[in-house]
């Protein structure tokens, strides 16, 4: 059995020696002095985690070791990577061994800082404690922790909010406002708190008021100093209406026991001292008759604006305007539906929202509307607009007040007794371009540099300038953009034109078809006498002119009246036609 050993270990020793053989060949590497074996390389280095620091401070970030029921703690957590840049939007997860986190969850991002924050309020119990924040980076798990103590000794259940009336007695649940009446927009006004002890008197420790408001919420408002206000006993906070309006119920809250008091601050709107008429935004100078804008195109309402300024002509935001109708024709009405300043005729008109008033408040430039509807009679209307100074719905005599213009109600159709047609030169000719005077309009095209010695009958391209003038049966210019068509007889003529101001004009110009100057017998002009004379051919047959001369816009290329090769001597008959005439 020794034997048996002795063999053994004599192989063992043989593979030994073989192996250091192979190794101090080098592999084979043949006489190389560098070592030759094959070296294992060094291991990695292991992942690093993330550093964190933590610190414990008060509200207004002074560092503390202890919380109690009138101070929180806030538990500051720094997060930076291993070369000490800041980590952002990392997950910082924290415990506390006593006490209570908020975030009840102990959870919080880092900020673009590398900085997340969470809040350490007392339990139940005093002790001390311990912090601790984890958070993970390079899936490292790193973390960082603080002592501090809780102590339940302040009695902060029993502490109350309020405030020190003038008497000197404390009126819980009330904040303090100075002056008690308005102020106005952008102005400021004091508001006092005090905090007092279960026997009402002034604390002698530090405490911390939250204040909100709508206002102060929505950034029309600002308090000095800012909330949260760390005060002792009592404190006086200036709060300045920026841009609010109306009543702001401000909500002060005592962090230590929670008890709330209340006030409102009153905010009176800037009233403008001036109120004039625009023009530029008003919609429009003419509206239709009620019940006929399907026939002229025309609205049958009209928004009328105004604007409010300062005494320094600065546009007034939330200025009550009052309007209603001067000058007024008919049964036209204002706008108004759903308030209680409407004021209506009859209930028909208030089914349709017919008033003969309207309110409203101006906007952030200062513009303030109204709408006229108009009635069923043609005429002028005015609208008068007064600044309600006093809010009271009434006109008073010292209140700013303005009118507009005149706004015309009318039917807006062209009449057929109010419609003139002319021309700039009833006969053109062309002896030189600086006598010839055939309109604005012939120069625009271009005609007036024509340089003839003679006139349309012969010659091409003289040309003369029709106008018409149109107006509604009131006699009213009918509404700019009514498109006036126009035909000829001879020559060559615009078809159409848009009136302004009730006028509009077209270029005539000479061509063919032109009058035959062979066939004298046509060349006189057309009168009634001529159907009593049996020697020139009856010509005259117009039933819708009644003159005691033509032309006759009837028989305008009648072949019967006007046979083929015999044309009306030289002239042209125009005609005009108006959609919606009447």
């Amino acid at each position: 059995m020794i034997k048996g050993w002795i063999r053994k270990m004599n192989r063992l020793a043989s593979l030994l020696a073989i192996s250091a053989l192979i190794t101090a060949c080098g592999g084979g590497g043949g006489g190389s002095d560098s070592g030759g074996g094959f070296v294992p390389p060094p291991p990695e280095a292991p992942p690093e985690g993330a550093t964190i620091s933590v610190s414990l401070t008060n509200i207004n970030g002074q560092k503390i070791t202890e919380i109690n029921p009138v101070q929180q703690g806030v538990f500051r957590v720094s997060v930076s990577d291993p070369d000490g840049q800041p980590l952002a939007e990392k997950v910082v997860s924290a415990a506390a061994t006593l006490g209570q986190l908020i975030p009840a969850n102990g959870t919080a991002l880092t900020d673009e800082q590398g900085v997340a924050v969470l809040y350490v309020a007392v339990g139940s119990e005093d002790g001390a404690g311990t912090l601790t924040a984890t958070a993970s980076f390079n899936d490292v798990d790193s973390d960082g922790s603080i002592s501090f103590s809780i102590s339940m000794n302040v009695p902060a259940a029993t502490r109350k909010l309020g405030r020190i009336d003038s008497s000197g007695q404390f009126v819980e649940g009330e904040i303090g406002i100075a002056p008690t009446g308005q102020i106005s927009e952008g102005g400021t006004a004091v508001l006092s708190l005090a905090v007092v002890d279960e026997n009402l008197d002034l604390v002698a420790t530090p405490e911390v008021v939250t204040l909100s408001s709508n206002c102060l919420l929505g950034g029309r408002a600002t308090v000095d100093p800012a909330s949260p206000v760390s005060l002792i006993a009592n404190a006086s906070i200036n709060y300045t209406a920026s841009t609010c309006k109306g009543d702001d119920v401000l909500i002060a809250t005592l962090q230590s026991s929670g008890a709330e008091a209340v006030g409102t601050v009153r905010i009176s709107p800037i009233i403008g001292d001036s109120i004039a008429f625009d023009d530029v935004k008003t919609s429009a100078t003419v509206v239709a008759i009620r019940g006929t804008s399907s026939a002229s195109g025309l609205a049958e309402s009209a928004n009328i604006f105004f604007t409010v300024t300062d005494s320094a002509a600065a546009p007034i935001q939330g200025t009550r305007v009052n309007f209603s109708l001067i000058q007024s024709i008919s049964d036209a009405a204002l706008a108004c539906d759903g308030l209680s300043f409407c004021d209506y005729a009859s209930a028909e008109d208030e089914s349709s929202g017919r008033s003969t008033r309207y309110t409203a408040r101006s906007d952030a430039d200062g513009s303030v509307s109204t709408s006229v509807l108009a009635g069923s009679a043609a005429g002028p209307i005015q609208v008068l607009a007064y600044i309600d100074t006093n809010d009271n719905g009434q006109r008073d005599a010292d209140e700013p007040s303005s009118v507009s213009q005149a706004l015309f109600v009318s039917t807006g159709v062209a009449d057929q007794n109010s419609i003139s047609l002319s021309a700039k030169l009833v006969n053109p000719y062309g002896s030189n371009a600086a006598a010839y005077q055939g309109g604005t309009l012939c120069s625009e095209l271009g005609y007036a540099n024509a340089n003839f010695l003679t006139g349309g009958l012969e010659a091409d391209g003289l040309c003369t300038e029709v106008s018409v003038k149109l107006a509604d049966k009131f006699n009213h210019p009918v509404p700019d953009g009514t498109v006036a068509t126009f035909v000829s007889e001879y020559g060559r003529i615009l078809s159409s034109c848009a009136t302004v101001n009730g006028d509009c004009s077209v270029a005539w110009n000479s061509q063919n078809p032109r009058a035959s100057a062979t066939v004298t017998q046509y060349t006189a002009p057309i009168t009634i006498n001529e159907n009593l004379n049996s020697s020139t051919p009856s010509r005259y047959n117009c039933p819708s002119h009644r003159a005691d001369h033509g032309p006759c816009p009837d028989d305008i290329a009648d072949p019967t009246v006007n046979p083929p090769g015999a044309p009306r001597g030289g002239r042209s008959t125009v005609t005009v036609f108006v959609t919606g005439e009447e």
